[in-house]
């Protein structure tokens, strides 16, 4: 009897020993391994590319977007024009392209088999995220954009038929730079999508002085 018991507890252990080891071993995927079905990066279907294939599409992709018109609402009505190019948009998470090739090939055997299971019910999309270069957003707004500030005018005496006359002083409209510069910058990195846009920049209200 304790011989079939030993000789069943070597069986059982025999059967669990290449699970146990296929659940700590983490696999990595090859160069020439492709991506599978159901991933995408944005709204570009990465399936059956390699690493090398996958970049160079939303590379493609990112690189379409440079002539998108962003345009910047100043004051009173005015806008500044410019493209996401002229502003040093580029692709700033390409490691996602390394995560995609990895999905389902990549760490132990129940993630792996996890990631295969998910993608039979839901595509795996992942976001492409942009950066900009904040020196050119602020030359755009510091130069381009401040000749339509509306500066305050001081109250002042103006000579009329023979007598001094106080003229009100008027309210002006002007950019706030700093603000501005950090909501466009903001709303390309976290909210655009790719395409033409258009952002509100930050105003402020100048009083005169005298009134």
């Amino acid at each position: 009897m304790k011989k079939w018991i030993c000789f069943l507890a070597l069986l059982l252990f025999a059967g669990l020993a290449p699970v146990a080891s296929g659940i700590s071993v983490q696999a990595q995927a090859r160069p020439d391994d492709t991506i599978m079905e159901g991933v995408y990066a944005g709204e570009i279907s990465l399936a059956g590319m390699t690493q090398a294939q996958a970049q160079e599409a939303v590379q493609a992709y990112v690189d379409s977007l440079g002539g998108s018109v962003i345009t910047l609402n100043v004051v009173d009505g005015n806008t500044v024009t410019t493209t996401a190019a002229q502003l040093g948009m580029s692709w700033s998470n390409q490691s996602l392209v390394n995560e995609a090739v990895n999905l389902g090939k990549a760490g132990n055997v129940v993630a792996r088999y996890k990631a295969v299971k998910d993608l039979a019910y839901e595509n795996k999309v992942y976001d492409i995220q942009f950066s900009f270069d904040q020196e050119a957003i602020a030359s755009l707004i510091e130069n381009d954009c401040a000749k339509y500030n509306v500066e305050a005018i001081d109250a002042h005496l103006n000579r009329v038929n023979g007598e001094f006359v106080i003229e009100e002083g008027q309210t002006g409209v002007v950019i706030d730079n700093s603000a501005s510069e950090t909501a466009v910058y903001e709303y390309l990195t976290t909210q655009w999508k790719g395409g033409d846009a258009s952002v509100d920049l930050v105003v402020t209200q100048e009083q005169p002085q005298g009134n």
